[in-house]
């Protein structure tokens, strides 16, 4: 029994030992580099409140932030992975702009070999140029003066269906606040009125309820879905499909539509049919590059690549964005 007990606790030790010292060297890599740093926890590094759900991801960097103050910049580690959090906005530009050739394609996240649909500064430069000429536009100064109107004016109309409404029965704020974000974003995803403020059968705000009833459980995926990549195929068992499907066949509709018959608007959604039609461009030059003979054409499908890297995971981008939809609901 004692030789039992000696041998349990030295494996033990020696389990404790392998633990301590497998991340002794993980945590190592900002301090070997003479750069300040969070002290990280074992295995959670610097985000065991976001793990544990405790906080949201904008209060928790906003913490890190602070806590290296005093410094332009510092390392922060995602679980074990190392990453350098820039403080002082002048670094910050020159890294984005004279020295980005450093920096390109260090993402910390695996993607699947696509770009990180959360992040355009995740991409490579040709990419992020790409992506930044057709974004800008949309968030001009006079952009953001239309949204601003166009919110007003949402803002006025949930008001005055909220002063009717609460003169007859109670209202959840929460079913409210849900229809007032389905028009807003129907709005500018899709580029017409949904209404499902005024309709109160709209199965718009049916699918939004469902995109938005487990909410813990979907932060929680989110989390999974982005600190552990490999892992990534246990998150669809737990997803709704149905409202992502919902919406997607509406985006489909919609795109359609303009295509057919040759619609071009000044909104978000004519970017992403751009990139589209980017990307099918891309892949026709990408087919060319087979030919080796040509060396014109490789020149111009090795340019072209990166785009078509960028646009390959559209269809993933544009579902995160906005879900889906049938044509027969609507009148164009």
């Amino acid at each position: 029994f004692v030789l039992n007990s000696t041998t349990f606790i030295l494996f033990l030790t020696n389990i404790l030992l392998f633990i301590y010292y497998h991340f002794n060297i993980y945590f190592n890599y900002w301090r070997e580099r003479g750069v300040p740093y969070v002290r990280p926890l074992p295995f959670f590094g610097n985000i065991k409140d976001l793990f544990f759900q405790r906080t949201s991801e904008a209060l928790h960097y906003a913490w890190l932030y602070n806590k290296l103050d005093g410094h332009r910049f510092g390392g922060i580690y995602l679980l074990t992975k190392p990453v350098l959090l820039v403080r002082d906005p002048q670094l910050a530009r020159r890294i984005l702009d004279a020295d980005v050739k450093y920096f390109s394609r260090k993402k910390y996240l695996e993607t699947d070999q696509q770009p990180n649909p959360f992040c355009v500064l995740d991409t490579d430069v040709i990419t992020r140029k790409l992506l930044r000429n057709k974004l800008s536009p949309i968030f001009s100064l006079n952009r953001i003066k239309k949204t601003f109107h166009v919110l007003v004016n949402y803002s006025a109309s949930m008001s005055k269906i909220i002063e009717t409404l609460i003169l007859y029965e109670s209202i959840n704020i929460a079913e409210v606040t849900t229809r007032f974000v389905t028009d807003v974003y129907g709005y500018y995803a899709l580029s017409f009125d949904i209404s499902s403020m005024k309709d109160f059968s709209s199965p718009f705000h049916e699918m939004s309820r469902r995109l938005v009833k487990s909410r813990v459980s979907s932060n929680f995926l989110g989390f999974i879905h982005r600190y552990f990549p490999k892992l990534r195929f246990l998150v669809k068992c737990f997803i709704d499909h149905i409202p992502q499907n919902f919406f997607l066949r509406i985006y489909d509709a919609v795109v359609n539509l303009r295509r057919t018959n040759n619609i071009v608007k000044e909104d978000f959604l004519q970017v992403l049919i751009d990139l589209g039609n980017l990307k099918k461009y891309s892949g026709e030059a990408n087919h060319s590059n087979q030919d080796a003979t040509n060396p014109t054409t490789n020149i111009e499908a090795f340019d072209t690549w990166p785009q078509k890297e960028l646009l390959g995971k559209l269809n993933s981008i544009r579902t995160l964005a906005f879900p889906n939809v049938r044509m027969d609901i609507f009148d164009f």
